[in-house]
């Protein structure tokens, strides 16, 4: 059930849990309990087992604590929310982020010297993507320039300016004055976005042939949706499956403004919980990129699901159950497999250009 695990600082063994072949807690019982708390109580927990679904940073004086969307509970009770994910600010006292003492929380990747202004960073980033006149595709291309700016200030050492910065793209007059204008300059590169992303995907399944059915789930849907085919050399035709993906553009704003509540709970939890715009060592820019593209990942994956689901007249093509169901198995993947992320993060190493980012990967 377990294998064991030198701790070489400390001179004793540890143990990890090895999973099934289903890759779930062999500890779980058909009714998911867990054995062990029930057979010999909580203190026999792992640490992962203790604080999950829950992640928690340090920065010293204050904590930053969000939930996993890998846990179903919590992603059927989130994601579905009709209105914006809040957050709250309040005292407690340290014992509870340690469980008794016995957990360290790890510090934030974010580096110290912005500690002082990572809530009004994160603040206005979060205002951004929360903003509901504006289409999902238009509140990342906003992100984009605020983050580019931030870049910019800790490039120059003008930190004492991102106070400004964060007030005036936190708030909504001016995202919604000036989102119009972002993305008026934005020409969409088809298939530079198919590049990217299909690149993605075969840095991920292109040499592997051991992946769930889940994933090839996701990975025919995708197939099938743009034809994809391959000329005699081997190689896809990127031409033509830009075209075909230009093609279903209008289904696609269609499907994503049908749940863009669903995926504006995904992004707003997925920037919080991963320390975005720090989650990768690399740039501002780099992090901003790895973070639309893990969401284009999702939005072509589900939308390309709810296409095949319509062809094949299956009931319904799309829900908010289902589409929940989807993201959970994506997300099992970007946060409990550090293999899957780490190759995506390398796929798009030395992609900072803020404004080609965001022409290839946001139609707008």
């Amino acid at each position: 059930m377990s294998s064991k695990l030198k701790n070489g600082g400390a001179g004793s063994d540890q143990y990890v849990i090895k999973m099934n072949e289903k890759r779930d807690c062999p500890f779980l019982t058909e009714d998911n309990w867990c054995s062990i708390q029930r057979n010999h109580g909580e203190e026999y927990l792992s640490e992962t087992c203790v604080t999950y679904p829950r992640r928690t940073y340090s920065f010293i004086n204050f904590y930053e604590r969000a939930l996993t969307m890998t846990c179903p509970v919590v992603a059927a009770q989130v994601l579905v929310l009709p209105d914006p994910l809040k957050f709250e600010y309040i005292e407690v006292p340290e014992i509870i982020h340690s469980n008794r003492h016995r957990i360290q929380s790890p510090f934030s990747p974010v580096p110290i010297e912005l500690w002082p202004y990572i809530i009004k960073i994160q603040s206005a980033a979060i205002a951004i993507l929360q903003e509901r006149s504006l289409s999902i595709d238009h509140r990342l291309i906003v992100l984009g320039f605020f983050l580019d700016r931030l870049d910019e200030m800790i490039d120059n050492n003008t930190l004492e300016e991102i106070n400004k910065l964060t007030e005036i793209y936190g708030s909504p007059d001016f995202i919604k004055q000036y989102a119009p204008i972002f993305a008026q300059n934005v020409k969409f590169d088809a298939q530079e976005f198919l590049k990217i992303v299909l690149g993605t995907f075969e840095a991920l399944y292109g040499n592997d042939s051991s992946f769930l059915s889940k994933d090839k789930h996701f990975i025919d849907s995708v197939i099938e949706t743009l034809e994809l085919q391959v000329n005699e050399n081997n190689q896809l035709s990127i031409s033509a499956t830009a075209e075909k993906y230009l093609m279903l553009n209008n289904f696609r704003k269609v499907f994503v403004d049908k749940f863009a509540a669903v995926f504006e709970n995904f992004l707003v939890n997925e920037f919080f919980m991963n320390q975005y715009p720090w989650r990768f060592k690399g740039t501002i820019r780099y992090n901003f990129g790895v973070f639309v593209t893990i969401y284009k990942m999702l939005e072509l994956i589900t939308m390309s699901i709810t296409i095949s689901n319509i062809k094949h007249e299956k009931q319904p093509p799309m829900d908010k159950i289902t589409l929940t169901a989807d993201i959970i198995l994506f997300v099992n993947n970007i946060d409990h497999n550090n293999s899957y992320v780490n190759k995506i993060s390398e796929h798009l190493k030395g992609k900072e250009d803020t404004a080609l980012l965001i022409q290839s990967l946001l139609p707008g």
